[in-house]
């Protein structure tokens, strides 16, 4: 990694674009629901209608409840301050340790950007709370290990 300050960008950028692609399904999700609650309605009636009208409402609810969660997500993502220049970890570091790179920010995982695996950590999940507001030459422990912290940007 030359350019630790454009690499932070990309991984945000890789974080949105998974964001967008799940918000991309979860409407084409809700497009098939809609879809299928119609021709439910126009075919049969009785319970099995009943029992099939209530199983399609109950999986739209959860689909709208999902989408709405990753709008917010990426919402909080777009607006996350990348240029800080704090010296400690705040929401939107990049945090070079002896274990590997982390993004506090949202919590995606283990994600591989300009070929460099990266840890999308959300603030709120164990490791982004023990990370932080520590700094440079500190070490947080997780999972009983240390992580040493080594850089931040």
């Amino acid at each position: 990694m030359n350019n630790p300050i454009a690499f932070k960008t990309s991984v945000q950028q890789a974080c949105l674009k998974q964001i967008e692609e799940r918000i991309y399904q979860l409407e084409e999700r809700l497009k098939t629901l809609m879809e299928s609650k119609e021709s439910e309605t126009k075919s049969s009636m009785g319970d099995k209608y009943e029992t099939g009208a209530t199983m399609i409402q109950i999986d739209e609810e959860k689909t709208r409840q999902q989408l709405g969660n990753n709008q917010a997500v990426k919402l909080n993502l777009q607006q996350l301050k990348l240029d800080s220049g704090s010296p400690q970890i705040y929401k939107g570091s990049l945090v070079l340790t002896d274990s590997g790179v982390y993004f506090v920010g949202i919590g995606l995982g283990k994600i591989l950007v300009e070929g460099q695996a990266c840890f999308c950590v959300s603030p709120e999940a164990p490791v982004g709370q023990a990370m932080i507001g520590c700094q440079a030459g500190d070490a947080v422990h997780f999972n009983g290990r240390a992580i040493k912290i080594q850089e931040v940007y």
